[in-house]
């Protein structure tokens, strides 16, 4: 399972489009439930977000899926560019924008959180193709510091020849 993958899927499941729209905002009361049903999804995303986020950080997925990382930061960054709604002087707006508040801020901590892990996965990248690059100097044919072609040397002390 690659867990990064599983947060994306889950983000749009969470946030289909337009979702806060489509909850009820007619009076003060639907206003009341739709904006409680809308924190509680975006506080059980976080929640998720976070376990999932840190299962592929500590899991190591970033270096099996090395190829498929920068995808997922481009899409990360597509799916949390959205325009917010602009407000409106009503009681039912006023929660509707509270709303689109806690939205917003979701998505930008998931971007920062995209960002760190970026960089966690692009300076463990870096370290892997310098490791990759010195392992194909010293292993080539041609290498002058060619460790890999250095035969077993036997010890002319006879103290240290039991280590032979």
């Amino acid at each position: 399972m690659i867990y990064i993958e599983e947060c994306k899927r889950k983000y749009v499941e969470f946030f289909p489009v337009d979702w806060i729209e489509k909850l009820e905002w007619k009076d003060r009361d639907t206003s009341l439930a739709s904006y409680k049903e809308g924190f509680l999804r975006i506080n059980n995303f976080e929640i998720l977000c976070f376990e999932l986020l840190s299962k592929s950080a500590l899991s190591g997925e970033y270096i099996n899926n090395v190829d498929r990382m920068p995808l997922f930061f481009d899409e990360i960054k597509e799916l949390t560019a959205h325009e917010y709604s602009s407000p409106n002087p009503s009681i039912q707006s006023e929660l509707r924008d509270s709303l689109y508040k806690e939205y917003q801020i979701l998505d930008k901590n998931l971007r920062i959180c995209s960002v760190q892990y970026y960089r966690l996965w692009s300076f463990v990248s870096n370290k892997i193709d310098n490791f990759a690059t010195a392992r194909a100097l010293t292993t080539s044919k041609h290498s002058r510091f060619s460790f890999a072609k250095s035969s077993a040397r036997t010890f002319n002390i006879s103290r240290f020849s039991k280590f032979n």
